[in-house]
Order: C-alpha cells, then sequence, then structure tokens
C-alpha cells in the first residue's frame, strides 16, 4: 500500500510524463507522447487520437496502395 501512495503522489508531482522507450514505433512513441500529456487540457480527447491515427492509417495504405501500382507497371 505504501509504494501505491508513493506512485500516485510522484505522479501528481511529475511536470512530465513517464518516459517513453526508444524501442518503441514511432507512431507508437507519437501516440503515448499524447496521452501522457500532463494538463489534461493540452491533451487530446480520445476522439480526436482516433481521428489523427486513423488519418495516418489511411494515408500510410493510400501510399501503399499507389506502391503496388507502380510495381504491377513497372512489371509490363
Amino acid at each position: 500500500m505504501d509504494n501505491t501512495w508513493t506512485a500516485i503522489f510522484h505522479i501528481a508531482k511529475s511536470n512530465s510524463g513517464p518516459p517513453i522507450p526508444t524501442s518503441v514505433s514511432s507512431s507508437l512513441h507519437e501516440f503515448l507522447s499524447l496521452c501522457f500529456k500532463v494538463n489534461p487540457g493540452h491533451r487530446p480527447t480520445a476522439s480526436q487520437i482516433s481521428k489523427i491515427f486513423i488519418l495516418k492509417c489511411a494515408k500510410r495504405l493510400q501510399g501503399e496502395k499507389k506502391t503496388k501500382k507502380e510495381e504491377i507497371a513497372d512489371e509490363r
């Protein structure tokens, strides 16, 4: 129980979120950075975060689709 209160106190007094491991992907790093903002007013809502990442995923898939079309065109 003592460790729980110590952790809560430390989190409440912290000016930044927890460290993000360098081994994570850039997308996960960006996601965690958004979620770990200390000031709730600076954190996006869950809806805003989902829109950001859905759009990024759609753009990436669109780029992969174009690349596949280019590969097929090159083979001809």
